[in-house]
Order: structure tokens, then sequence, then C-alpha cells
């Protein structure tokens, strides 16, 4: 047993091992989960904390706490790894000298649900679509460890899901998570995103709202129109509820900024009038309420698409009758024009990615499935078109994960869209 002399102390256990802490140590870091953990434990009288990490791990724990910025981290790199993940997750920053993976990672964009022709036809979808920016679009729907569809097998095409990513600092899993919550009658599940290996989760209750990650806990908003706010901690694999919205409403678009603990809602519908909505509101999970931001969007608009450019800026764009873009400065709350997208569009998918923002898929003004996929460059304050998605769809379920090492997938081809068919025929 390992003894640190001070006048109030902690003595720290993991299996057989023991060491003494103290308070002062712990409390370099006041806002860590380790730090809380030690406060609970001495405000009940106990000197003792159990830690749920082996001897290892907690040996290396505490050698992180005593020396700081002169660790040597050990050779071993499984310890290494369990060393990062258990940090991650107890609130504790890595040490100058302990190495990082996740800057190696490459990201890639997840599908899990949307709708196309195919869908619309044959009642099944072309499985778990993957793109990156180095291999381009990839289809897991065939057997095999590399190619087999790791979805639930009662995934259901013809339901909307919604999906989040859960960063692996705010979790401490070790690799990015990826929620998609769908109704109660089909799975929802966590999707590991190196392996893709999936875990069945419980449904939130009603129908899909928009969903968005905030400190590790993924936030549900409305079903069937309704305010009702769900919360998930996947630590504890169970849903809670949240302050509920300050309106009912549906077809709106949610967006939490990296690095931030708010909620934002834009536009929609309000279900108890069916007006379009312009109403830009917020909501900070550790104050437990709802408030208007007193900003409004240029129009109001259902159906609109949003993601985070930093976390200041949130870029807002396509929707109900218009193709205009705006960006939303939160330290001013001011809305400035952001480009325009190169056709009318709405129900498209908005994700932030490698440094952009893109606007994927879509229905166009006359109801039709969309295959374009458009970047913005906030240099430029420009759209450009980068590429085509494999087929026109829309109500895309993207998520944006990070993965340790490229995948070896083989590469999806475009596939033209029935729409696309008949105004390439001659004579029509």
């Amino acid at each position: 047993m390992e003894l640190e002399s001070s006048f109030q102390w902690l003595q720290l256990q993991a299996d057989d091992y023991s060491a003494w802490v103290s308070l002062q140590t712990l409390h370099r870091h006041p806002d860590s989960l380790l730090a809380g953990l030690a406060d609970t434990a001495l405000s009940h009288g106990r000197d003792v904390l159990r830690l749920d990490m082996s001897a290892d791990v907690a040996r290396e724990v505490v050698e992180v706490l005593r020396l700081g910025d002169s660790y040597q981290p050990p050779a071993d790199s499984r310890l290494l790894t369990a060393l990062k993940h258990t940090l991650d997750y107890l609130g504790l920053p890595s040490p100058p000298r302990l190495p990082i993976r996740f800057p190696l990672s490459q990201h890639y964009l997840f599908v899990h649900s949307y709708s196309c022709e195919v869908v619309e036809e044959a009642g099944r979808d072309c499985g778990l679509l993957l793109y990156s920016s180095q291999g381009g679009w990839a289809a897991l729907d065939s057997e095999g460890p590399e190619c087999g569809d790791p979805r639930p097998a009662n995934m259901d095409p013809q339901w909307y899901y919604a999906a989040t990513t859960l960063p692996s600092e705010c979790t401490g899993a070790g690799q990015d998570l990826m929620l998609v919550a769908g109704p109660e009658s089909v799975s929802s599940y966590l999707m590991e995103a190196h392996s893709r290996r999936c875990h069945t989760v419980p449904s939130c209750k009603g129908h899909t709202g928009p969903c968005v990650s905030v400190q590790g806990k993924a936030y549900m908003l409305g079903r069937h129109g309704a305010a009702a706010v769900s919360c998930f901690d996947p630590c504890v694999n169970c849903w809670f509820t949240a302050a509920p919205m300050r309106y009912g409403m549906y077809d709106f678009c949610a967006v939490s900024p990296p690095g931030s603990s708010l909620v934002l809602t834009f536009g929609g519908v309000d279900s108890s009038t069916g007006r379009h909505r312009d109403g830009i509101d917020l909501f900070d999970p550790r104050q437990r309420g709802w408030a208007s931001s007193g900003a409004c969007l240029p129009r109001p608009s259902r159906g609109l698409a949003a993601a985070p450019i930093d976390e200041y800026r949130v870029l807002i764009f396509g929707g109900s009758g218009g193709r205009s873009a705006s960006m939303v400065d939160l330290r001013n709350w001011r809305l400035l024009p952001a480009g325009e997208l190169s056709s009318e569009r709405q129900q498209m998918a908005g994700v932030a990615f490698e440094g952009g923002v893109l606007s994927l898929g879509g229905v166009d003004e006359h109801e039709q499935f969309v295959d374009v996929v458009e970047r913005y460059d906030t240099v430029s304050n420009m759209w450009q078109v980068i590429g085509r998605l494999p087929c026109a769809m829309s109500h895309m379920t993207v998520a944006c994960a990070r993965v340790s090492t490229a995948l070896q997938l083989d590469q999806m081809p475009v596939v033209e869209s029935a729409a696309s068919r008949r105004a390439s025929t001659p004579g029509r």
C-alpha cells in the first residue's frame, strides 16, 4: 500500500491495489468526475473510494495525479490505451507525453437509414452506407466480417430514425459511439464506430424527432409533434425525461455546437396552429429549461438542416420556400447570409465533416429525391457541388464518427434514380 501524507486524504482502491491520495491532489481538477466522486465519499463520512478498473490502470491514474506533466507513460500499448480511456471517463486531462490515438484516425459518415426509390419499391434499403473523402461511398449489405450489414435485423427502412455521435472523450468507451433511435416497434441501438458492433438499447417512447449529443448524453427532441424531450445516458443504458420544449412542433432541426452545453432548434411547424416557425430556441441541460434566443430566421420554414461550423457559429440551410443559407453567431445572435444552395430543397441531411459543412440529398420543389452533395466554404462564403450520393435520397440519418484505421471496403457505384433515367431518355 502506498501513502501520500496530507491533512485530508482519501484511499483509492481497485482490486488488490490501494493508495492514499490527498484531497488537494484530487482537486487540481475540481470539475472532474473523480473529484466529484471523492467529495461525495467524504461527505458521507467515507475515506475509501472504490474504482471500477484494474489494479494496473488505477496505479497509472494515481501516478498521473501525483506527477502531472512529468508523468512517464508505460510501454505496454494495451495498458496505455486503457489508461487514456479511463482518464477520458474520469474527466482528467492526458499528460503531454501520453500518445493521442484519434488524431491519426479518419472521419467517416455513417448513413444508418434513408428514403429512396429502392426503399419505396422494394421495401428494403441498400444496407448501411459509409463515406470517406479517400474511399468514397460503400454499402455494407452482404455477408462477411467487413461487408456484412451490422444493423439489427428488424431495422425498418419505412420508419424515420434519428442519430447522433457520442464522442469517446465524453463516454470513456474507447471509440466513438453512434446512437440510432427509432420508434418503439423497432430496435434502437448503439454502434461502435471502429468495430461497427451494435448493442440494442431501449427505444424512446413515441415517434422520433431530431437527436443531438451534449456532454456524453443524447437528447431526443419532440415526439408526435409534442414538446416532450428525453435524455439517453449510455452509462446506464436508459432514457430519462428532460425539460420539455417551449412549443410542440415537428419538422424542425436541432444542433449542439462542439464543446458547448447548448441545444439549439430552428424553424419547424407549430403543432397547435400548423404554422411554420421562424424561431430559434435554446436549451442548456445545466439550467434545465428552454428559452428563446431572441433571434429569428429570415423566414418561417420547415425541413431545414443545420450543422456547426465551430463552437460559436452554426449554419442553417435549405427548407421550404428557398435555397438561401444563413449563419448564426452565438456570441451576439446575429444572422448573416451564407450563400445559396444550387437548388431549392428540404429534408436534406446537414453534417460537419473535415472542417466544412455538407448538405446531402433532400427533396426538391417537385417532390423528387435529390442526389447532390454540396459543401459550404467559410472563406468564400459559397456552396460548391462536390459529388453525388449513390442514389437520390432524403430523410437521411447521418452520423460522423472517427475510425482509428482506414476501412478496406469496396467502393459503391453511383446509381441513377428512376427520375434521372426518365429525364435522360430520348423523346421524354
